[in-house]
């Protein structure tokens, strides 16, 4: 939220009608603007405060195919589990609990994607 404020003594000193502008986040230092242009720099502070942070360099294709490998592999990290911890399944309830690893390994891999989705293919600025 912009936070803006009259100048009066320097609209008195330089004779034209100056604000001073800053964001209420904290994060935009105050500055001295003309009031009809009052508002581009903490526009100019919006775009870049929402601009994706991250290696900009790689192209979408190679970051969802980075995100297919970590879900991959994260998948195959429960399911390594399951194995282990139940080798040999004999009866409902073996087959259940390596059923319920792969459900899981399904359910972490889904979460990591839509942790993920903002990184890996910016539509538009996260909500605050």
């Amino acid at each position: 939220m912009p936070l803006i404020e009259d100048d009066i003594v320097t609209s008195v000193q330089e004779g034209r009608d100056i604000v001073v502008v800053a964001c209420g986040c904290g994060g935009m230092p105050a500055v001295s603007q003309p009031r009809a242009t009052r508002l581009a720099p903490h526009m100019q502070h919006l775009r870049d405060s929402q601009r994706l942070k991250g290696p900009a360099g790689l192209p979408l294709g190679v970051r969802v195919a980075l995100l297919m490998l970590a879900d991959v592999g994260l998948f195959l990290l429960f399911q390594v589990a399951g194995d282990s911890i139940v080798p040999h399944p004999h009866g409902l309830p073996a087959v259940l609990a390596r059923l319920a690893f792969v459900l899981a390994g399904f359910a972490a891999a889904a979460v990591l994607t839509v942790s993920l989705r903002h990184y890996i293919a910016p539509g538009r600025p996260p909500r605050p």
